[in-house]
């Protein structure tokens, strides 16, 4: 464990841009795929065109970018920790829980509230439930459920194999397009 922590660090300013384009190469990739399957005989599955996010990969890694959790308490979060209106999640930590049982709240930039407010939005405005379930029971993810999504993502971005987490160095912004951040 002392190893793994010797090895965490923050994403360079050049990885943060690469890690924003590999997003949206993620998602090209996923509504290119669909628009194929569409046109060959599936026309019955939804349209990807149209929606903020492909599926929750997207929304699940720039949770944690911007907020910080693990991806223990992403694959645990709840749509009643969050409040989107005061733009604050309240959870215990699950790693901490521990030692610290009561919840925390944990305020949400502009950045981040704007992910679960379009993934809200897209999952139809639940009240309950999990945020992120697993997309093919429904319910809570496995430990190593992102582990091949994320593969994906960071060879589409570029990034070194052995960048296992996602943090933002500083508050950095998502890249606007014209080289600011």
């Amino acid at each position: 464990m002392a190893e793994q922590a010797s090895q965490r660090r923050y994403l360079e300013a050049e990885e943060v841009l690469a890690l924003f384009a590999g997003l949206e190469a993620y998602q090209e990739a996923k509504r290119e795929q669909r628009r194929g399957s569409r046109a060959h005989g599936k026309a019955y599955l939804p349209d990807l065109d149209g929606v903020a996010y492909v599926d929750h990969v997207t929304p699940w890694i720039l949770t944690m970018y911007y907020t910080g959790f693990r991806p223990g308490d992403l694959f645990g979060l709840r749509w009643d920790h969050v409040n989107l209106a005061f733009r604050t999640v309240r959870k215990t930590i699950e790693k901490t829980a521990h030692h610290r049982e009561e919840p925390q709240t944990f305020p949400l930039s502009t950045e981040v509230v704007d992910v679960p407010k379009a993934w809200h939005q897209q999952q139809g405005k639940p009240t309950t439930g999990l945020v992120f379930p697993s997309p093919r029971n429904g319910k809570r993810m496995s430990a190593t459920a992102m582990q091949k999504p994320w593969a994906t993502v960071r060879k589409l971005a570029g990034l070194p194999s052995d960048l296992a987490v996602v943090q933002p160095a500083t508050q950095l912004r998502q890249p606007t397009g014209d080289g600011r951040h």
